[in-house]
């Protein structure tokens, strides 16, 4: 199965796969802040009951950076809470992301200032195509006489 590309549009296809294939694992994960994937094997049973209810994944990885050093004063997850596990879900046909962007603009002046701000969408899997089905931009910081900084925005597909 390695390499192969799969069309699985659905919850019941991709159960319907592992059931007719019958792997001993599945890889599981997700892409972190920095665009790591993040990813585990489970065994073949677990993987299809997830598929109905999520599975547990160690938060501590939301909590690292790209070299797997823990964050310091990280809010969401660190020593002070353990490291507990996250409930993830297995979602077939949407996915989110993540945009961060930096805009360099020129006044009528001709000062150069810059705006930074953050993409946040949802993805849905139509025809076998990741299309951008939802999307929030929320303003992170601006340059001008002074930095200006904005709140870090929640997720708005928390569920």
């Amino acid at each position: 199965m390695t390499g192969q590309k799969l069309n699985l549009t659905s919850a019941e296809d991709a159960h319907a796969f592992i059931t007719e294939r019958a792997p001993s694992h599945v890889k599981v994960g997700f892409f972190d802040i920095d665009g790591v994937f993040r990813g585990k094997f489970i065994g073949r049973e677990k993987f299809l009951s997830a598929l109905r209810s999520g599975y547990g994944f160690c938060n501590a990885v939301l909590g690292w950076d790209v070299a797997n050093n823990l964050y310091n004063n990280a809010a969401y997850t660190g020593w002070h809470s353990g490291f507990p596990d996250a409930n993830l879900r297995i979602l077939i046909r949407q996915a989110h992301g993540r945009k961060y962007i930096c805009e360099n603009r020129q006044e009528h002046n001709g000062r150069f200032t810059q705006a930074f701000g953050l993409y946040q969408d949802e993805y849905r899997r139509v025809d076998g195509r990741w299309w951008i089905a939802r999307r929030f931009y929320t303003s992170l910081a601006r340059t001008g006489d002074d930095l200006t900084t904005f709140p870090f925005p929640d997720s708005p597909f928390a569920s």
